[in-house]
């Protein structure tokens, strides 16, 4: 499961690289170890700093190191390891980027991979309908892309899978491919859940129907 959702990730992240390469216009003709360096540079970089009310750069996490199978840094006092593993995905919420305003980044965890220190459990992640995340917020414009491109780099030095030892002819097209019962046994239950936190007035109804339709959307 871990494999597949990194090579979903890989997939997504590498669609929303920029034309221009947001580690720099000479990243391609680096040497691996020193577009590794840069990578790691970048992501202290997006963790470490995030701007003020006027655009400054100040200090956020204390960074203590990056490498390509994690990032280590301090919180509010707080020791935090974050593997690349546990990120599934990123999710960026821009503003006015004409204007150089910040952007906040969220780093998608593995629902089922440990949750690490300072992570965000938003309500819904009790039901299996959020993930919970670790959030960069107010950083500098062009960080979420930077970050992502920074993940690729790592993730193409991580080991291939194995190959599969299943026959080629016992796959199935996708469009022939069986519906998961488990998956709609989860999905069930975890509507019903929705709809009685709705009822119980818990979340709003705009939350309810936004939350219900990904959630079907997910099982066609």
């Amino acid at each position: 499961m871990k494999r597949l959702a990194c090579g979903a990730l890989c997939a997504l992240l590498l669609l929303g690289c920029r034309a221009a390469h947001p580690l720099g216009e000479d990243f391609s003709s680096l040497e691996r170890p020193d577009q590794l360096a840069r990578a790691g540079h970048v992501v202290a970089e997006v963790f470490a700093t995030q701007l003020g009310p006027a655009g400054e750069p100040r200090p956020d996490r204390e960074v203590v190191s990056v490498t390509s199978d994690r990032i280590e840094y301090v919180v509010d006092g707080r020791p935090v390891t974050l593997p690349w593993e546990r990120v599934v995905d990123l999710d960026v919420e821009r503003f006015d980027r004409a204007a150089g305003r910040p952007e906040t980044v969220r780093l998608l965890l593995d629902p089922e991979a440990p949750v690490v220190a300072d992570a965000v459990r938003p309500f819904l992640a009790r039901a299996g309908l959020k993930r919970a995340y670790v959030e960069l917020a107010l950083r500098p414009p062009h960080s979420a892309d930077r970050l992502r491109a920074a993940l690729v780099c790592f993730r193409e030095d991580a080991a291939p899978p194995p190959a599969s030892v299943a026959p080629v002819d016992s796959a199935l097209p996708a469009d022939t491919a069986p519906v998961d019962s488990d998956a709609w046994t989860a999905a069930e239950a975890q509507l019903r859940r929705l709809k009685q936190w709705h009822d119980e007035g818990l979340i709003s109804d705009e939350d309810y129907d936004r939350e219900r339709r990904d959630l079907l959307d997910a099982l066609r």
